[in-house]
């Protein structure tokens, strides 16, 4: 017979791990992926700040040959704000959308490439610069677009000759 203490046991002692809750912001979307930064993550030192973002892709990535595809990465990173640069940390390769189901591949960077380097222009890493050392959320968060019509394409409403 099973003592009527486990259940309380059990339930004290996932209380004592409480479930840390990410509080994911949408930054950029466009036709390939979703950006997405952890509010919460975010820590800043003096110049420096600390945060996690998330990419969803709309196609899984990697090479299923290699080992399972991944649909979505969570980085850690850090950005100087003063002179717009960028360090990744450590990035996490889940098999579902919004870094869900199992981690497919760990990767821990190596001391070049957690190198402080400067931010390129248009790019995602300078999304996030702006949205963490300037307040500033890109003004690209519609949904994507389809492609345009070709221009020698036939007209759907254009009379038949």
């Amino acid at each position: 017979m099973t003592s009527g203490k486990a259940f309380p046991l059990l339930a004290l002692a996932l209380l004592a791990f409480p479930a840390q809750a990410v509080q994911w912001h949408a930054l950029k979307r466009d036709n390939e992926a979703l950006l997405s930064i952890d509010t919460e993550s975010i820590k800043r030192a003096g110049d420096e700040a600390s945060l996690d973002y998330m990419v969803d892709f709309r196609r899984a990535q990697g090479d299923p040959r290699d080992g399972t595809p991944y649909r979505s990465i969570v980085v850690k990173a850090k950005l100087r704000c003063k002179p717009k640069a960028i360090s990744l940390l450590h990035t996490d390769a889940y098999a579902l959308y919004g870094a869900k189901g199992i981690i497919i591949a760990k990767t821990k960077s190596t001391p070049e490439e957690m190198a402080f380097r400067p931010l390129e222009v248009g790019s995602s890493d300078e999304d996030l610069w702006k949205y963490v050392c300037e307040g500033k959320s890109p003004p690209t968060l519609d949904a994507p677009k389809p492609a345009a019509p070709k221009k020698d394409a036939p007209k759907k409403d254009a009379p038949k000759k």
